[in-house]
């Protein structure tokens, strides 16, 4: 025992304090990160106790696809193809009459049968178009793009390019 301390308290003090102490400090560690359970991977290990260090967080990160990824843009009609892009804009410039439709697609070489595709119709003209469907073959997404216009309040047509912004996941 520290000598000071034993001046002061008596024995059963002492070990009422340290006990008290090493309660209050486990109850702080209760938790906390083990040094033993610390790995450089991202492996998992079934035991659901291991965490990973800083290099391995960030080596696994910088093998992941960027997913924002809005390089690609492309001009044309009614069909645009933008290859070695996941994202960007297909600038369409296909007139769309009143209440009706017309099919736009867009043709890539990242897009697989299982693909996801994130679009958003980005527009600044006459009529009210909205995209309906979209449907997804390898290497091609037709949407279906329509002028709800109905009552002729947005204009006589879609007759300013439209872009469909886009996204491909997975």
């Amino acid at each position: 025992m520290i000598p000071q301390l034993k001046s002061i308290f008596n024995q059963n003090q002492l070990t009422s304090l340290i006990n008290l102490f090493t309660q209050n400090v486990n109850a702080l560690l209760v938790g906390k990160e083990n040094l033993s359970n610390k790995q450089n991977s991202l492996a998992p290990d079934g035991t659901n106790t291991k965490y990973p260090t800083v290099t391995a967080v960030n080596t696994g990160l910088a093998t992941k696809q960027n997913l924002f990824d809005y390089s690609g843009s492309a001009t044309g009609t009614s069909s645009v193809t933008i290859d070695n892009k996941i994202g960007g804009a297909a600038r369409f410039t296909r007139v769309i009459p009143p209440v009706d439709y017309r099919i736009l697609t867009l043709n890539s070489n990242f897009i697989l049968s299982t693909s996801k595709i994130i679009p958003v119709l980005v527009y600044s003209g006459a009529g009210f178009p909205v995209i309906l469907s979209q449907s997804v073959v390898a290497g091609t997404v037709d949407f279906i793009v329509a002028n709800l216009d109905v009552d002729g309040s947005g204009g006589a047509s879609t007759d300013a390019p439209m872009s469909i912004e886009y996204q491909i996941v997975g």
